[in-house]
C-alpha cells in the first residue's frame, strides 16, 4: 500500500441513449464492442480500497452530479 487514494465513479444512463451519443462522436465504436465492453464490465469490490460513487438514472439526467 503505497497511500494513493483513488475514487471510481460509476455513471449508468439508458442502453438507448447511449446507442444515441455513440452515433454523434466524431469517432463512434460499433454497436458490437460497446455491447462486449458493457458484458465485460467488472465492478471493484469493498475490499480492493477504492472509495466507488454510483450515479444511476434513468432520464440520463446527470446535471447534479459533481466530482
Amino acid at each position: 500500500n503505497y497511500g494513493a487514494r483513488v475514487t471510481f465513479t460509476y455513471i449508468e444512463g439508458q442502453y438507448h441513449t447511449l446507442l444515441q451519443r455513440n452515433q454523434v462522436r466524431q469517432r463512434t465504436i460499433p454497436e458490437n464492442v460497446l455491447n462486449k465492453m458493457i458484458q465485460k464490465m467488472d465492478f471493484l469490490q469493498n475490499y480492493e480500497g477504492y472509495q466507488t460513487k454510483y450515479f444511476i438514472s434513468e432520464q440520463n439526467d446527470f446535471s447534479t452530479v459533481s466530482f
